[in-house]
């Protein structure tokens, strides 16, 4: 899904609107990531005022994945945060930055909880499914997907993602289905290594048997 699903709420300053161009680019989720990177980086170097740098900041995250700078979406995220902290949309960058790089998964999916505590958007929890097949804990991913599917069906990757927590849950029926109605974010997921191929062979997590009353 990336961020551009849910826009930062932190406004950009006026006086920054003398660089129309760039500013444009830098938050268009459609133009080239390289373009989007470069366009965010010149605006930055005339933004003052931690708002306008941390939406910015967002942005440069969004383009940054997408480029496969990960190193450089998690800097951006983080130093958005710092900018804004406690803002629900920095903490799901940080969130998000992580979940698609795979790293730091706790850290990622504590960003999420502390975002969800604030504002349950549906981006939030597309995030923290992602964290959730990543950690290989299915049925929170499924129901961190269900979710946010449900609060906005028009993203389509958190069904994509919904059905490959039920493949991995062994409910293949289920997430063929989800798969197949959201085909459009298979390359998305395959960019992360997750393919309904992948979650097919995943471990069944099941819990532990109950101990058994001694006689």
């Amino acid at each position: 899904m990336g961020l551009c699903t849910s826009p930062a709420r932190a406004q950009v300053p006026a006086k920054v609107e003398v660089l129309g161009a760039a500013l444009g680019a830098c938050m268009n989720p459609g133009a080239p990531a390289a373009r989007r990177v470069a366009a965010c980086t010149a605006v930055l170097k005339v933004t003052n005022g931690a708002a306008g740098k941390a939406a910015l900041l967002w942005y440069r995250t969004d383009a940054r994945l997408i480029a496969g700078d990960h190193d450089g979406a998690i800097a951006d995220a983080d130093q958005a945060e710092a900018l804004m902290p406690g803002h629900p949309d920095v903490l799901n960058a940080q969130c998000w930055s992580r979940a698609v790089a795979n790293r730091e998964l706790e850290r990622a999916r504590a960003a999420c909880d502390l975002s969800l505590g604030m504002e349950r958007s549906p981006a939030a929890l597309d995030s923290r499914g992602l964290v959730g097949l990543r950690q290989g804990r299915w049925r929170e991913a499924w129901e961190d997907y269900n979710s946010a599917f449900s609060a906005d069906p028009s993203i389509t990757v958190s069904l994509y993602g919904r059905g490959l927590a039920a493949l991995a849950l062994g409910r293949t029926a289920e997430g063929e289905s989800d798969i197949g109605r959201a085909s459009s974010a298979a390359e998305e997921f395959r960019r992360f290594g997750l393919t309904p191929e992948i979650m097919k062979l995943q471990p069944r997590r099941t819990p532990p048997p109950r101990p058994q009353a001694r006689p």
